[in-house]
Parts: C-alpha cells; sequence; structure tokens
C-alpha cells in the first residue's frame, strides 16, 4: 500500500526526484526547487505521511526483534499507536519550531528548517518503504535488514540534523544558543528515549 501511495504521489508531481535528493545538500538548488517547481511545504506532508507509516512498521519489526519484551497489543494496534504519536510528535515539534520563528522573528529560517527537514521525509521514505518489503517478507535474513534498515535511518537523521544546523547557522538572525536547545530536547532526546525503550 505504501509503495502505491508513494507512486501515485510522485506520478502527481512535476519535480524530478534527482532535484530532490540534490536540494538537501545545495540551497540554491532547495530554492528553485520551491520556486520553479511551485512546491509547498503541504504539498511534501503525504510523502511525511508515508515515511512515518513506515518508521512505524520499522519500529513494530524492531520491538519484535530486538526489544526484549512481548507485545501483548495486537500488531495493527501497536503500529497505529505508533503512527499516531509519530504523527502528534511532529506536529508538536513544527508549532514549536513556529512559534520560536515567531517569538525571534526569524520566520525565514525557520520555515526553511522546516522544509529542509520535509525534504529529508520525502527521501527517509522513498529509501526505507522498499526495504519493507524485503524486512517483514524474506524471513531468512531479516536481522541483517533490519540493521541496515535502521542504518540508514540513522545516517538520514544524521544528515538531516548536520544540514538543518548548518541552515540555522547561515541564516538564523538570534542566538545559536536556542538552536542547540532546540536539537537537544526535539530531536536528540525522543532518539535516545526510543533506543530505550525497543532495547529494553
Amino acid at each position: 500500500i505504501l509503495l502505491t501511495l508513494i507512486s501515485i504521489y510522485i506520478n502527481s508531481q512535476k519535480f524530478k526526484i534527482k532535484d530532490i535528493f540534490l536540494s538537501v545538500f545545495d540551497t540554491r538548488v532547495l530554492e528553485r526547487v520551491f520556486r520553479e517547481n511551485n512546491i509547498r511545504t503541504a504539498s511534501l506532508l503525504p510523502m511525511e505521511g508515508i515515511y512515518l507509516a513506515s518508521l512505524a512498521l520499522i519500529i513494530l519489526k524492531s520491538t519484535q526483534t530486538l526489544g526484549h519484551f512481548v507485545i501483548s497489543l495486537p500488531q495493527p494496534l501497536f503500529f497505529g499507536i505508533t503512527l499516531a504519536a509519530l504523527i502528534v510528535f511532529i506536529l508538536l515539534k513544527n508549532s514549536f519550531i513556529r512559534l520560536l520563528g515567531n517569538i525571534f522573528d526569524d520566520r525565514a529560517a525557520t520555515m526553511l528548517y522546516i522544509s529542509s527537514n520535509n525534504l529529508f521525509y520525502f527521501i527517509g521514505g522513498l529509501t526505507t518503504t522498499p526495504l519493507l518489503l524485503l524486512l517483514f517478507y524474506i524471513s531468512g535474513a531479516q536481522d541483517t535488514l533490519l540493521k541496515t534498515t535502521l542504518i540508514i535511518i540513522a545516517i538520514v537523521f544524521t544528515i538531516r540534523l548536520l544540514r538543518g544546523m548548518q541552515l540555522i547557522l547561515t541564516n538564523s538572525k538570534t542566538s545559536k544558543l536556542y538552536l542547540f536547545y532546540y536539537l537537544c530536547i526535539l530531536e536528540i532526546i525522543p532518539i535516545l528515549v526510543m533506543a530505550k525503550v525497543i532495547l529494553l
């Protein structure tokens, strides 16, 4: 279903996939993608939802494979709760970023940061969703595939953080100390808590 949604979404858009990948590393390409292809932050939301759904499935598989406890909830219910939690977290995080942009009169930098994040969610969905087919339907190498998928997610996450820091440091007009607080509270700590819960 997720692969079908990706196909429908990409076919309904006018941008090139190559431009999306280049835009996360080059600000000029980023601006061109949003300007020439008429892409808005809202137009990337379907792909962000696909990425969160694939992430929820990966969390489900990680809990089953790497966790040291048994999930008492039915798998569809666990998936639904995990997906809802991820969606709420992303919405709260983006709202907090926009709030900071309004408080410190730095809307341009914060919107650039959110746009960059959405492009990374796009790439995350595009790379992790196909791996789910292998992860769920090839029983012989599930551990290897799961670890490979988690490594890919970690790489995308790390690059996203570094790129976001670079965008904020070069475009923000406010104190860089707030960037450190933000990264600790809304980016790094949730990942550490999630890893602790799964590997408990």
